[in-house]
């Protein structure tokens, strides 16, 4: 098991853990099973590349949950304005999502259509995953730990 961090000092918060990778987080998964091709929403943000200088170099070790939701929090998706012009139906669910206790953050994973809510414990993800699927019954919902 990776015992470690970065600077070679016991990480005791998370021992399990690989070095680079996050803290365990429950998450509340949703897909509104409309298709979205990524394509097309590549398509439609029609960006321009990427210089060199944009790309991160690596993955930032957190530590914590707080610590990764402060990075998430001060990033956003680019895909995401596009893919709503695409399909809609996502606003639904991030709304949906957005609406549960406990969800500490929201947004559109990649290029969708599944969209995530992190939690602070697994309880809340599944009591979350409940509520929506009983108004949404289309929905494909899955409550996970993602690590």
């Amino acid at each position: 098991a990776w015992s470690r961090d970065f600077t070679g000092k016991p990480d005791s918060t998370f021992p399990d853990r690989a070095p680079g990778t996050v803290p365990p987080i429950p998450a509340l998964l949703i897909n509104p099973l409309q298709p979205l091709a990524t394509r097309d929403v590549f398509r439609e943000l029609a960006a321009a590349p990427l210089a060199e200088t944009d790309v991160p170099l690596a993955v930032p070790h957190f530590e914590t949950v707080a610590d990764l939701l402060d990075y998430a929090r001060a990033r956003r998706n680019d895909l995401e304005p596009p893919a709503l012009r695409l399909l809609p139906d996502i606003a639904e669910v991030l709304a949906a999502l957005s609406a549960t206790p406990g969800a500490l953050l929201c947004r559109l994973s990649g290029s969708g259509p599944t969209c995530f809510a992190l939690f602070a414990e697994m309880g809340e993800a599944e009591a979350a995953a409940a509520i929506i699927a009983a108004g949404n019954p289309q929905w494909w919902i899955q409550p996970v730990r993602l690590s």
